[in-house]
């Protein structure tokens, strides 16, 4: 139990520090694609994305707010949660742990 603490704390630290640490990189352009930059970007259905971008993806760090109201801070890559990350439910309920391709591989719930 206090190796899953210690990974958990740790694991918090990383998400945080990481986005902490963010923008790193120059503004994306008004216009064109978004390479090696830091933007946000509404979508047409009210989500925003909020964080690094790489050849026209969300890649590196940022946060993705669901349209629902459900909110993921962490890692990307090619436009899905990939590495530390956190989700958090409208009801408060939070998923922490490693994302790889958009799917969550272990997972740390906290109830709201």
């Amino acid at each position: 139990m206090k190796f899953a603490w210690a990974v958990l704390v740790i694991g918090s630290c990383l998400v945080v520090a990481h986005f902490a640490l963010s923008p790193r990189l120059s503004p994306c352009p008004k216009v064109g694609e978004k390479h090696d930059c830091y933007a946000s970007l509404k979508y047409s259905d009210g989500s925003i994305y909020t964080g690094e971008w790489f050849n026209g993806e969300m890649t590196g760090n940022g946060e993705f707010k669901f349209h629902t109201g459900v909110k993921y801070v962490g890692q990307f890559q090619n436009g899905k949660f990939h590495g530390w990350g956190q989700l958090t439910q409208t009801n408060g309920r939070t998923q922490e742990g490693k994302w790889k391709n958009g799917r969550l591989l272990f997972k740390f719930i906290f109830p709201s």
